[in-house]
């Protein structure tokens, strides 16, 4: 698969540790795509999409997206890492609205030895269908978006986030809800049950942009989470470093 394909980046960060979902507090190296299909109200890379504005700054495409080749991509992740097993996170954005780029990217990485590859994903867009890679090739992580992030929920997520619930047997799929109060909980309960995802690959999280706001919402989360049986996230890099980008 050529590596000459082209990807829309808005950065390339590491090593850092990854702050959020089944991976939390794992040294890796951080790809963050540009572009996005939705918009929600309490997004923390509006950096990667919002050209009007919609989150109180509009930001300029043509500042913030570089395009890049996989092969390109692929060296600049390789030299950030301390050793060659160190997890890349594939970001966003959406990340599944460049699946091309991202499959030749997978392919180059894993042909390179690299062991743990994440796609972290809104679940609108189904999985990469792909001749080449192998089953446990990616693990992806979809991130619902619930009743507070002002996104409306558009019934056909139901069928393309099951189609990623096969993967979760093989800890190659996880789904992690932001939850900010009672409607989102429900709504992440509906999805579970809708698509009959299992609760040892599921995981709530508190919504918060800075330290104080995870703290706020952390102990009804975590409550939740022990109440209904599914793991807990916590988010480590917000409580380190806040907001501030490539971290």
């Amino acid at each position: 698969m050529s590596g000459d394909g082209l990807l829309a980046i808005s950065e390339i960060f590491g090593p850092t540790l990854q702050g959020e979902g089944p991976f939390t507090g794992r040294v890796a190296v951080f790809l963050r795509l540009g572009r996005c299909n939705l918009d929600c109200s309490w997004c923390d890379t509006p950096y990667t999409w919002d050209w009007k504005g919609k989150n109180g700054t509009v930001y300029d495409p043509a500042a913030e997206l570089t395009r890049m080749t996989v092969r390109e991509v692929t060296e600049q992740l390789r030299s950030l890492m301390p050793n060659p097993f160190t997890r890349v996170v594939v970001s966003g954005g959406e990340p599944m609205l460049q699946t091309t780029g991202l499959e030749a990217l997978v392919a180059e990485l894993r042909s390179l030895m690299v062991p743990n590859i994440d796609i972290e994903t809104n679940g609108t867009r189904p999985p990469i269908e792909s001749s080449v890679l192998g089953l446990d090739a990616i693990n992806y992580v979809i991130s619902p978006k619930l009743p507070s992030s002002g996104v409306e929920w558009n019934p056909a997520w139901f069928t393309t986030i099951g189609l990623y619930r096969d993967m979760a047997v093989f800890d190659c799929a996880a789904l992690k809800f932001v939850i900010g109060g009672s409607d989102d909980l429900k709504a992440a309960l509906a999805i579970m049950d809708e698509t009959m995802w299992p609760e040892y690959a599921t995981w709530f999280m508190p919504e918060g942009r800075t330290a104080a706001e995870v703290t706020a919402n952390a102990p009804a989360v975590a409550d939740a989470a022990l109440h209904y049986d599914v793991n807990y996230s916590d988010r480590l890099h917000v409580r380190l470093w806040g907001d501030e980008r490539g971290r």
